[in-house]
């Protein structure tokens, strides 16, 4: 039977072969879809309800049920499903993803946008709070195989300001702007509004994330993977005040809303605690692609046989991004780890039961009784038992059970070792070391043989990060037609705001995570590394001293407990810096300040006008900026300039100033550390004879002079 009957739902010559213009018709549609899903259901709930502790349970025709078992059985839970699955997620989510802007020409104005590109990522990154939507996606995948985002504009999101309606409701618009008129624009002198019009509070809307879980998801049957299908529907339940926000309807509810998408199912429900009785309303929303008979593609939302929304897809295409467990080839749902470990987490617990059921019954063993009457054993640890013996006057004795074959107990190490080869995660993935392995190389071989068997994983999750990546780009260049302020993180971590448009963009909204990126790194190796290079650094380079930025930078890259503190006046040399950039390219006009670190100024101001934005800048502004640094390095070859012989300060001749002798240019470290050129500057304007530099070279002979 195809997927779709070609017959019976009124197809017509170059038109689609489903409909999906009313409701009956997206229900038949969504009945479809669950069909084809209703396969891996059931695999679903158990892998739910395996992870999170209630493994001895059984499918029972829609329902998990529990085995029926004599009172005194024991039913141990060694719920190793849960270890693995979060061991899994944190190695997942470990490394923040390394988001790549690719600019759609090598020009300037586009490097630029595609950098700020970037930037906007890092900040929508905090805001929508992605780590936590990312781990709950991969904690689906995890369990279920599949995990969903969906990423859309959000109208009744943002800042609520009020705008000037009419009488239906819909918002009045500038006749030269074309924005939404504000009601102080025509209040009259005693704060009334003009007859017929009204305020009204909207919201600027901002992108959202939203977590799907796979049994909110209807797919098209037809399609292999989420970019090959055609259409898709979601269910989920919301609230009824959700609904009258974004679609301006009420509805009474009339969905219950389970403590989760398994715990409904158990059976008997009453173990499982009450119910709250609240109630929501469950929304479906349909999404179709461009296609023959929708140009534009189509999205309508109903409940209740009601259509609630209709109109095209916004975004040209299935508004959703898929994060995968272990893909199934030809199939649209895949496996996940929790699947493959339910059988050997079935055959632990029941071997922990039976090894715990016979140490019961090895230290309160049964009592055999002679008695003229048949024998009844029900097997209970410390039972009395009648049987009928030929021994007159017979002693009582104790029934001694047959001893726990070896094998039992070798079978819990057997299961062990195969979770461990399912799921790619052995002793060092749990920082214990194999007995036998002390070498610190052997023992980084066994942790990245363990990590690389998540290659695959990391790879396909950096690239849906890129297609989501590029789905928020789109969004903000189509929406954010307003500045918005926006919190960028430097390098510092220090926060500064940027006003942003969305047509800064210029279009560059091809996001790619740089491949790699995410894959788990040994903080141990690599704070190792550092130090072996600061210590061949040290060793090389004898007394000279170290830039203190750089060495700033180093400490903080070594994450071992605040070192960069040490530097911390680095910070915030580095905070004002990156604020002079910014108010010198925005045309303020800076000063030089007495507690200014000068070199640390000319070194930062010097790497911003190596990048592409000072490119860009009026050439007024970049001379404004050349005389601020130039200003700085004047005020550094003064301060290295010696007080003794020069006079004084204020360059009075034969003035002997005051206070200690001061240090000659020689025995100065700033001096030693200066440049030749420098070195010039600061003897010419101390009035010293300029001094030759001890290096390898050979100096020149005088002329006629003596070899010395």
């Amino acid at each position: 039977m195809p997927a779709y009957p070609t017959t019976g739902m009124g197809r017509k010559p170059g038109g689609l072969y489903y409909k999906d213009v009313t409701t009956a018709d997206l229900n038949k549609l969504a009945t479809m879809a669950r069909g084809a899903r209703s396969r891996f259901e059931p695999t679903w709930h158990l892998n739910y309800a395996y992870y999170f502790g209630e493994q001895w349970l059984f499918w029972n025709r829609g329902r998990l049920d529990r085995p029926r078992l004599d009172p005194h059985r024991v039913t141990i839970t060694d719920n190793r499903i849960i270890g693995i699955v979060r061991t899994a997620l944190a190695k997942l989510t470990k490394e923040k993803p390394a988001w790549q802007v690719i600019p759609t020409t090598a020009e300037d104005a586009d490097l630029l946008a595609s950098m700020m590109g970037e930037k906007v990522l890092a900040y929508l990154w905090r805001h929508l709070h992605m780590r936590n939507h990312l781990e709950d996606a991969l904690l689906w995948s995890q369990i279920t195989g599949a995990g969903l985002w969906k990423v859309t504009w959000d109208s009744a999101k943002g800042q609520q300001v009020a705008i000037l309606a009419d009488g239906d409701g819909k918002p009045v618009m500038h006749a030269e702007t074309g924005a939404p008129m504000r009601p102080h624009e025509v209040v009259d002198e005693e704060g009334s509004l003009p007859e017929g019009l009204q305020s009204k509070v909207i919201a600027t809307g901002d992108v959202h994330i939203e977590t799907v879980a796979p049994f909110e998801f209807l797919a098209d049957p037809i399609g292999k993977r989420l970019e090959d299908c055609e259409w898709c529907i979601q269910e989920n339940i919301k609230s009824p005040e959700y609904v009258k926000q974004h679609y301006s309807v009420e509805l009474e509810p009339d969905t219950d809303i389970a403590p989760g998408p398994t715990e409904a199912r158990m059976f008997p429900s009453y173990q499982m605690g009450g119910t709250s009785n609240y109630k929501g309303v469950l929304l479906r929303e349909y999404w179709c692609k461009p296609n023959s008979t929708h140009l534009e593609g189509r999205r309508a939302v109903w409940s209740k046989g009601k259509m609630l929304y209709e109109g095209p897809n916004p975004y040209e295409h299935l508004p959703y991004v898929m994060f995968v467990g272990i893909p199934v080839p030809g199939r649209f749902w895949p496996t996940s780890v929790v699947e493959q470990l339910r059988g050997p987490q079935t055959e632990l617990n029941k071997s922990r039961s039976q090894v715990i059921e016979s140490a019961q019954r090895t230290g309160n063993p049964a009592l055999l009784a002679c008695k003229q009457a048949k024998v009844e054993y029900s097997g209970v640890p410390g039972e009395r038992i009648d049987y009928d013996d030929t021994v007159p006057n017979a002693v009582p004795s104790y029934l001694q059970p047959p001893a726990m074959p070896a094998y039992v107990l070798q079978q819990q190490e057997k299961i062990e070792q195969s979770m461990q080869d399912i799921s790619g995660q052995h002793e060092v993935s749990g920082a214990q070391v194999p007995a036998g392995v002390t070498a610190a190389s052997a023992i980084n071989l066994l942790q990245e043989a363990d990590d690389t068997r998540l290659g695959p994983a990391i790879y396909a999750m950096e690239e849906q990060l890129g297609y989501a990546g590029s789905a928020l780009l789109k969004l903000v260049a189509k929406y954010w037609t307003d500045e918005r302020t926006i919190m960028i993180v430097g390098e510092n971590s220090s926060l500064d705001a940027v006003l942003f448009r969305g047509a800064l963009l210029r279009g560059n909204t091809h996001v790619e995570v740089q491949a790699g990126s995410q894959f788990p790194k040994s903080k141990a190796a690599k704070q190792a590394a550092i130090q072996e290079m600061l210590q061949l650094y040290f060793q090389y380079q004898g007394q000279q001293p170290m830039n203190r930025r750089m060495l700033a930078k180093v400490m903080r890259d070594l994450e071992a407990g605040g070192l960069e503190k040490l530097f911390g006046d680095i910070g915030v040399d580095e905070s004002q810096i990156n604020r002079e950039n910014q108010q010198i390219a925005h045309g303020v006009p800076l000063g030089i300040n007495a507690f200014d670190d000068h070199q640390a100024h000319i070194e930062g101001h010097g790497e911003f006008q190596k990048g592409p934005t000072y490119l860009q800048l009026d050439p007024q502004v970049r001379q404004a900026m050349e005389l601020h640094v130039n200003e700085h390095r004047r005020q550094l070859i003064a301060g290295m300039a010696p007080m003794m012989g020069a006079g004084a300060p204020d360059g009075t001749p034969g003035a002997v100033p005051h206070g200690p002798p001061q240090p000659s240019p020689a025995e100065s470290l700033n001096y030693k550390d200066a440049p030749p050129d420098i070195k010039r500057q600061i003897e010419a304007q101390a009035g010293l004879k300029p001094s030759r530099e001890p290096s390898g070279e050979p100096q020149p002979t005088p002329t006629g002079g003596p070899t010395q």
